[in-house]
């Protein structure tokens, strides 16, 4: 018996250093993806726009609620893959930022979906995208364009 517990510590001691045991077969691998939220857009004729005092909640496969500081230029999170929705909260600014980097008010409306729909894949980054109307032009913060959003309502 003491010859067979011997030789059954050996064995396993061989099989985790050769790597054939797995030491964890319950750890299963990082399937999330993240969010990013851009906050700062800047449009093709060279004005720069912020989102400021930004508050959004996710929910869906997971529920979260995320903040950004005064000079954020996005906010980022990993999350398990799954439907989701984002709500802006209130409570938000839209800023021109001159070329100092001074923030001034503007007046800008939220026009895109507020909640917002959005699906998250294993492995991936998905870049939201937050639209405005500022002075009748669009302020979409995440597009690479200037694009024009309007919601479905």
């Amino acid at each position: 018996m003491r010859r067979a517990l011997v030789l059954v510590c050996v064995l396993m001691t061989i099989a985790c250093a050769s790597g054939l045991a797995d030491p964890s077969p319950f750890v299963q691998p990082d399937l999330s993806g993240s969010v990013r939220i851009p906050l700062v857009r800047e449009l093709p004729d060279g004005r720069t726009f912020a989102l400021r005092d930004v508050t959004v909640e996710i929910s869906g496969a997971a529920m979260l609620t995320l903040s950004a500081g005064a000079r954020d230029d996005a906010v980022t999170s990993p999350l398990p893959t799954g439907s989701y929705t984002l709500y802006l909260r209130p409570g938000y600014r839209v800023v021109e930022l001159d070329a100092e980097g001074r923030e001034h008010a503007v007046e800008a409306r939220l026009v895109g979906d507020n909640p917002l729909p959005f699906q998250l894949q294993t492995m991936h980054e998905s870049t939201l995208k937050l639209a405005f109307e500022h002075a009748g032009a669009p302020v979409v913060f995440g597009a690479r364009q200037p694009v024009r959003v309007t919601s479905a309502r």
